[in-house]
């Protein structure tokens, strides 16, 4: 069967009333400094204690020579640092060994706030492109900036790459602490990362599900390139035919279903169907996928089609009446 799918869619104290002090000269004990650091500041770097209300632990910030902000928690001997402001979704913090003498601290502070630096002053130097100046290509396109800089397009989108000492980066806000350990990114997998994010981008005018997937290696184009490891899901794939903005057709992709699931499944149809049945959210995803591949089947077989997300809520309904009737019964034997 020819037929083929498209897819839409952040005082002082007041003075001290009472009787006139003595004029009898009182020694004063001096409260303690408490924004004394144990380390050695360099010209230009500034310092400054956090109060907290705990023996054991203190905590500073220190603003290095290029302008970024650092956290140092003292909790007895052991140090720790982080990067400000911070974000767990796109960094990390730089835990110390158990520990450590504060002077490598210090050291590791002020390369990584140097390499940040560069990578601001990388971005600076070549803006983006404007949305329609960059080509709509399904490969990897490219380009090098300059030494250590290059620019990667890939579904009309482009990211960056930066090099440095431990490897290679791909984020867009300088680039992830330097962790001697850690390290950075192969230079493949940073190619295909750069925009890998875009995929999502795509509209779904613009992507055509052809069939079922057999008999082929392709790797699912949304999962994870084949040199770093297959995609996850472990998923039927399905063919996806896409086409430029224009509508011209670039080529043919391979995508798992549980990565074309959203495409044809709305993600709160997913969770209608979910409460509608009483159970988990996961559990319907992956009914859901399952529905996407049984389309698709019944498409290449000419048989008639139907609307995902219909018959995913008429599915949790359903499993909710059953499991209410269960629940109704167990109660009854109780009773007995």
């Amino acid at each position: 069967m020819n037929e083929q799918l498209s897819l839409l869619d952040l005082i002082e104290e007041p003075p001290t009333t009472g009787p006139a002090a003595s004029t009898e000269t009182v020694e004063k004990a001096e409260p303690p400094q408490r924004n004394w650091f144990p380390g050695t500041l360099q010209s230009g770097e500034t310092i400054v204690e956090i109060p907290l209300d705990h023996p054991f632990t203190r905590q500073w910030t220190l603003t290095t020579v290029g302008g970024f902000d650092y956290r140092l928690t003292r909790v007895c001997d052991a140090w720790s640092v982080k990067r400000l402001p911070h974000d767990s979704g796109r960094g990390s913090d730089y835990v110390a060994e158990l520990e450590p003498p504060l002077a490598k601290i210090m050291d590791w502070i002020r390369r990584d706030s140097r390499w940040r630096r560069t990578s601001r002053e990388r971005f600076a130097r070549h803006p983006h492109l404007p949305g329609g100046e960059i080509p709509f290509t399904l490969e990897p396109v490219v380009t090098r900036l300059e030494d250590g800089f290059w620019r990667v397009t890939r579904y009309g989108h482009e990211g960056r790459i930066s090099a440095y000492p431990w490897g290679y980066e791909v984020l867009d806000n300088g680039c992830l602490p330097e962790d001697e350990k850690k390290g950075g990114l192969k230079w493949d997998y940073a190619v295909w990362s750069a925009t890998a994010w875009a995929w999502s981008l795509v509209h779904n005018s613009q992507l055509t599900v052809t069939g079922t997937n057999w008999n082929t290696r392709a790797e699912c184009a949304a999962g994870g390139p084949g040199f770093a490891g297959s995609c996850k899901t472990w998923q039927p794939s399905l063919k996806v035919q896409v086409a430029d903005h224009s509508g011209r057709t670039l080529g043919q992709v391979v995508v798992c279903v549980s990565h074309m699931r959203d495409r044809f499944v709305p993600k709160h149809a997913v969770e209608r169907a979910a409460t509608a049945a009483g159970g988990k959210s996961s559990v319907w995803e992956e009914r859901a996928a399952e529905l996407v591949w049984d389309l698709v089947c019944r498409m290449e077989r000419g048989q008639p089609l139907f609307d995902v997300g219909e018959q995913l809520l008429n599915e949790g309904v359903a499993a909710g009446f059953t499991a209410a009737e269960r629940a109704r019964r167990a109660a009854e034997r109780k009773k007995r």
